[in-house]
């Protein structure tokens, strides 16, 4: 017999039968609980595995619809090589335009040159002709 305090705190004795019984209802009961515990992670692993799944799955599903909203990879390039094309338009069109203002520039530079030729002090004189100047001519 083995002295035992019980659970309201008074001395009694159990027998090493008794003992052993509880002992080994004791480690049934950890040993069910480690089973328990196993299969709960084998559990959670599998709640894992499938929360992952479902998680790739949905960024498979994003990534689709991102591509069919863009048009995917191909009309992606086909746009860059839109943007390109817009990019050598625009310079095309700087140019002609670069080239047209500069043309606009000789132009007007000419006709300037022509307004100076006509009104030089010498071609006024020879255009009232004989040499005379404006003072004589109002004599």
């Amino acid at each position: 017999m083995i002295n035992n305090v019980s659970e309201s705190g008074e001395d009694t004795y159990v027998t090493s039968s008794a003992l052993r019984r509880r002992t080994q209802s004791r480690a049934e009961m950890m040993e069910e609980e480690r089973r328990e515990d196993r299969a709960g992670q084998e559990d959670r692993g599998g709640e894992a595995m499938r929360r992952d799944r479902r998680r790739e799955e949905t960024r498979k599903a994003k990534r689709i619809d991102k591509e069919t909203r863009w048009g995917g990879e191909e009309t992606r390039r086909e746009q860059k090589r839109g943007r390109e094309e817009i990019r050598r338009t625009d310079k095309a069109a700087e140019k002609t335009r670069k080239d047209k203002w500069t043309s606009d520039q000789e132009e007007r530079r000419k006709q300037k040159e022509m307004r100076d030729e006509i009104w030089r002090p010498e071609r006024r004189l020879e255009r009232r002709g004989e040499g005379r100047s404006k003072k004589e001519d109002l004599k």
